[in-house]
């Protein structure tokens, strides 16, 4: 009786789902709750959380929680630690939205430039002739809700020399949303294009590129504690066409500042 016993249980081994072998747990704040009510030890909450797939909040209010509820330093310092490490290989702009999921604007490249002279004719170059870039299509992939507008901002803190790459230099190459500026678009529905002024010219200053500040849309900047930026806007903004641009004029480990971060407000 013993050995048939033993061979059924050896069969229900063998035969067992692989998945349920392979079953990969995501650790979260709750999961570290858990095994410290359960009285796991602290070292061994350290290795779950090394050798684990982990999504932890570790904003300072958070983290304020986690001391409230007996979590040890060690811990906290050992979630900050892998939520760090997390956080570098991700860079760029991402619209937040009513969800909280992460939805991310890839840079679109500029169609065109063209320099509108008329005013500078007509003064003899004492005007500045505005320089007007193009972007194809007169509406952006990405949708952002006008009721809903807040975006967070991911730059490479690493110390790696590694060659920066063109679809994320802004980020390698800069440390702040500051350096950005929010302007919006102006849309030519019949022609199917967006345009942007990224330069003036006259005949006795030359060229100057950049947004001027006066088309800038304001918003505020707030950094957690694990060195992301959210960005609101500080007034309601209408549906249309936005953008991002970065505000630097130079060009950086040969990469020029040809896109823009746009976006389309509903």
């Amino acid at each position: 009786m013993k050995k048939l016993r033993l061979l059924f249980i050896l069969s229900v081994c063998v035969c067992a789902p692989p998945a349920i072998a392979q079953t990969v747990d995501t650790l979260t704040n709750q999961s570290i709750i858990d095994m410290v009510d359960m009285g796991f030890d602290k070292n061994l909450i350290i290795s779950k959380i090394e050798t684990s797939v982990t999504k932890f909040n570790t904003s300072l209010e958070t983290l304020k929680e986690l001391k409230n509820r007996n979590i040890s330093t060690e811990i906290i310092i050992s979630m900050v630690k892998i939520s760090s490490k997390q956080i570098v290989a991700k860079t760029g702009i991402f619209y937040i939205d009513k969800d909280n999921t992460e939805v991310k604007i890839h840079p679109t490249v500029f169609s065109g430039t063209k320099t509108r002279t008329l005013a500078s004719a007509l003064s003899y170059g004492i005007a500045s002739a505005k320089i007007k870039s193009t972007i194809s299509n007169h509406e952006a992939n990405t949708i952002v809700d006008k009721d809903n507008i807040k975006f967070r901002f991911y730059f490479d803190r690493s110390t790696k020399s590694s060659g920066l790459q063109s679809n994320n230099w802004w980020f390698k190459a800069t440390t702040s949303p500051e350096e950005f500026v929010m302007v919006k678009l102006k849309v030519n529905t019949k022609k199917n294009y967006r345009e942007i002024t990224t330069g003036k010219a006259n005949a006795w200053v030359g060229s100057d590129s950049g947004v001027d500040d006066k088309s800038a849309i304001s918003f505020d900047i707030s950094q957690d504690d694990t060195g992301i930026f959210t960005v609101t806007t500080r007034t309601d903004i209408l549906p249309g066409q936005y953008c991002f641009f970065y505000k630097g004029t130079a060009a950086v480990s040969g990469y020029a500042n040809q896109s823009v971060f746009d976006f389309t407000v509903r």
